[in-house]
């Protein structure tokens, strides 16, 4: 299925199966000056495979109290989110995406975090905003890919390609990649990049001989 969707205020779907049908291979275009509120599937079904689905959300489409869903569980694979070049805006939620796409100019703010932690968050010259603590597997930052915080944004990343401009609410940085910085250390000090954030976060604190050893890092 391929469905354009110009406005909903309820629970949409681009492929619904019931018992253990598929919904796969769907495709959601969320355009045009739109506003969606609710639960958007790429796939969903009720106990069988919900895969290789995608939602794209282009011009000015107004998707911030929009929950935007790969499939209902997380099970299915291959399950992709596509913001398109220009399109900026907040999006309520982002859930069970394998991969997350931000072309250029585009600017995504999620005040609730992002948990991609077993996908790929992919920013292609546009810019990442997180108002919360967030998970992604890989980050891949091109054509100067951008992650803003906002107040209460952490991220934790288990693995970082490209070089990555990172800035902070009203601030902003010379072209760094803080994450990357962050896995040097912790193989340093031979940790890991949680227990670093830990000790940044006052959860715990680093021991004495751990102490010395940043002294001198």
């Amino acid at each position: 299925n391929n469905v354009t969707v110009l406005n909903k205020n309820s629970e949409l779907a681009g492929g619904y199966a019931t018992g253990t049908g598929e919904a796969d291979g769907n495709t959601v275009d969320i355009e045009g000056n739109s506003k969606i509120a609710g639960k958007v599937y790429g796939g969903y079904s009720d106990k069988g495979t919900a895969s290789n689905n995608t939602i794209n959300i282009k011009d000015t489409a107004d998707v911030s109290e929009a929950d935007l869903y790969g499939d209902k569980d997380g099970k299915g694979t291959g399950n992709t989110l596509n913001v398109v070049k220009g399109w900026q805006g907040a999006i309520g939620s982002v859930q069970y995406f394998d991969v997350i796409n931000i072309e250029k100019d585009a600017v995504v703010t999620l005040d609730k975090g992002l948990d991609c932690s077993d996908g790929t968050v992919s920013i292609k010259g546009g810019t990442l905003e997180l108002g919360a603590a967030s998970k992604i597997g890989t980050l891949e930052a091109k054509s100067k890919g951008k992650v803003a915080f906002g107040a209460g944004g952490h991220l934790d990343v288990d693995n970082v390609q490209g070089n990555l401009i990172v800035t902070e609410a009203d601030k902003t940085s010379d072209e760094l990649n803080t994450v990357e910085a962050l896995n040097k250390v912790a193989n340093k000090l031979g940790v890991t990049k949680q227990c670093i954030s830990n000790w940044e976060n006052d959860n715990i604190l680093p021991s004495i001989d751990m102490l010395v050893k940043l002294s001198i890092l």
